[in-house]
Formats: structure tokens, C-alpha cells, sequence
């Protein structure tokens, strides 16, 4: 608003623009107290679970990540996870890590042993 003085005949228009400059004062509030989206291409840990269905605790989660078996950021305290990553892992469609890969080779080669041993035994 202007600083020319205010009377009684141009009264209503003062106050018309001291709302509307209220109003705009109240949106930039708002606005700026509102937490930030999350980035649609990253979940939190509780929505990682949500889209695995709730069939692994958040244990596991931090598990995999430790494991490499999944990647993640942190932004601040808050621990995200790309979205794709997660719905790989809900498929199956994951590529296992190095030692994963030597587990199952290993456990493979321990069960050809048994069946070996088993076969001698005869």
C-alpha cells in the first residue's frame, strides 16, 4: 500500500489491498512451513516395506543394505530408497552380490558332497 494518507472515501480500497497483501503474506507462510515432497523416485524405509507388501521387517531392509544387496541415500536423518531398487526386490529381479554368489556356490558344492558321501556309504 501506498503511503498517501487514507480517508473515508478511498477507505475500502485501502483495506482491499491490505488483505490482499495478507493473503499473500499468509500463502508465502504457508508454503514455506510445508514439509518438501518426497522425490516421487525414492521411498522412505516404512514405504519400501508398504511396497514389499510387509513381508520383510525393517531389519531386513537394513540388512540388505549392509549386504549391498540394495542401494540407498541418506537426505538428513531420513534413509530413502529408489523406488525401482525396491520393486526389483519384490520381483526377484535383483543381481546378488559377490558374496551372495560364493553362498550359493558353496552351498551347492556342499550338497553334491553330501550326495557323494551318501552314495559311498552304500
Amino acid at each position: 500500500m501506498q503511503s498517501n494518507q487514507i480517508t473515508f472515501d478511498n477507505l475500502p480500497h485501502a483495506i482491499g489491498q491490505l488483505l490482499a497483501k495478507v493473503e499473500g503474506i499468509e500463502r508465502r507462510l504457508a508454503a514455506a512451513s510445508e514439509p518438501p515432497q518426497q522425490l516421487p523416485d525414492y521411498v522412505t524405509l516404512k514405504e519400501a516395506r508398504a511396497i514389499l507388501r510387509n513381508t520383510v521387517t525393517e531389519g531386513t531392509i537394513y540388512n540388505w543394505k549392509h549386504q549391498g544387496r540394495i542401494a540407498s541415500s541418506k537426505v538428513g536423518r531420513k534413509l530413502l530408497f529408489k523406488r525401482s531398487d525396491v520393486e526389483a526386490m519384490l520381483k526377484g529381479n535383483y543381481t546378488p552380490t559377490a558374496a551372495e554368489q560364493q553362498e550359493a556356490i558353496e552351498q551347492e558344492a556342499n550338497e553334491l558332497l553330501r550326495q557323494s558321501v551318501k552314495r559311498k556309504k552304500r
